[in-house]
């Protein structure tokens, strides 16, 4: 088995429709051609979000044919064929190997719950008719109502052809519990792709991700966003341990702190307000820029103890700076996390707001990664932790141009 053709990004590939209601060919064509120029590693044909369970055997067929036309042999291609009966399942699975798909994909039979014997005869079944061609399970029981289990899993892996686990079940901890198996596991929810690459994953099959990353205004949006809040958590985990560095006064600090949070509510309240008057990228902007400057604070207040070792003038200035860098933050730490949420919001699609906000959590989640970084690397470098903390300026420098240059869209 070549791996490699399945580790990367694989759409779930959406179901293409005419005017009148009925699959369109060239419309099929045409989106396979947009994410073939987008980069992607394959395409998953005729699963959940190509709306398999409400199309006939011929609908399914007219897809498949126009995707492999158009990119067979360009992506990989994984073909979903189960249906919900055996020997509609097998026809397509013979006519997907027929045209040279790289696999076939099946979740097993619904409605009612079969023991795990004849869910394996089933899988079987449909894997004998493309004897030459992978078999993907497709582990999905909030909509099939069966989940698989480890005991189902190993008599499938005695049959060569099978190769992995499409995992869209919730725990990540599923995607480990499949590897540990031995086979190979695609991460269903694009909410937790991040999450199941780390738990084993070789790549993800799904469809948010697709759409998020076809909108201009959300790619830039969400790659800004990663970077200045990356600086922005790093500029919280780290304060108090640099100012302890430096020989800063411990009470002091608590004080400081505690300054940053009773700031903060009436700022808050403030950002809210100005963001309908002057704009929320334009606010936005003003927020990274007010961070850019919290970090330049920051590294003249270590820049000025390690020039002056052991003076009190230094030390008490540099206490100074750290009151002046606590209020500024509690100036903007509120409205830029409350903004930036409310600003997506206003950005993704109502009704699918969720799967966009699980991609937006996680980027919010794994931020400080880069900061916390480029101040380690930078104070191993120069031996000066001011030099540290001012690396952490060009996360608001990437932020803030990408925040500039976004496509202007409609508040």
């Amino acid at each position: 088995m070549d791996i490699k053709k399945y580790q990367g990004v694989i759409p779930a590939f959406y179901a293409c429709y005419d005017d009148a209601g009925s699959i369109s060919p060239e419309r099929t064509r045409a989106l396979a051609r947009h994410l073939l120029d987008k980069g992607v590693k394959g395409l998953y044909v005729g699963g959940s979000s190509g709306e398999c369970i409400y199309h006939s055997v011929a609908e399914r067929k007219v897809v498949l044919e126009n995707v492999m036309a158009e990119v067979g042999g360009k992506l990989t291609i994984i073909a979903h064929v189960a249906c919900n009966n055996t020997s509609d399942s097998q026809a397509l699975a013979a006519h997907a190997e027929s045209l040279g798909v790289d696999a076939i994909a099946a979740i097993p039979p619904i409605y009612f719950h079969l023991p795990d014997y004849a869910i394996a005869k089933y899988w079987n079944d449909i894997s004998a008719a493309a004897p030459n061609t992978d078999f993907v399970i497709y582990n999905i029981p909030q909509l099939a109502g069966v989940a698989l289990n480890g005991s189902l899993l190993k008599e499938m892996l005695k049959n060569p052809r099978v190769i992995g686990v499409k995992n869209s079940s919730m725990p990540v901890q599923d995607i480990q519990m499949w590897k540990d198996e031995g086979c190979i596991v695609f991460n269903g929810p694009d909410e937790q792709f991040l999450s199941g690459l780390a738990a084993g994953a070789i790549g993800g099959i799904g469809g948010t991700l697709k759409e998020m990353w076809a909108n201009k205004a959300i790619k830039f949006y969400m790659i800004a966003y990663f970077f200045y809040i990356d600086g922005v958590n790093t500029i919280i985990s780290v304060s108090t341990s640099y100012g302890t560095t430096l020989g800063l006064d411990t009470v002091g600090m608590i004080l400081a702190l505690l300054v940053t949070q009773v700031v903060a509510m009436p700022f808050s309240i403030l950002f809210g307000k100005l963001a309908g008057k002057v704009g929320s990228i334009n606010l936005l902007c003003g927020a990274v820029g007010i961070y850019f400057v919290i970090t330049v604070v920051g590294f003249f207040m270590g820049f000025n103890i390690e020039q002056n070792p052991g003076s009190e003038s230094a030390l008490a200035l540099s206490q100074g700076l750290f009151w002046c860098m606590a209020f500024l933050v509690g100036t903007v730490q509120g409205g830029i996390q409350a903004l930036s949420r409310s600003y997506f919001g206003k950005l993704v699609p109502a009704d699918r707001s969720n799967e966009y906000f699980g991609f937006f959590d996680i980027f919010g989640k794994y931020a400080a990664v880069m900061g916390t970084f480029l101040v380690s690397v930078f104070t191993q470098l120069t031996g000066n932790s001011s030099m540290g903390v001012l690396s952490i300026a060009a996360l608001f420098v990437v932020g803030f141009a990408l925040l500039w240059k976004m496509p202007q869209t409609k508040e």
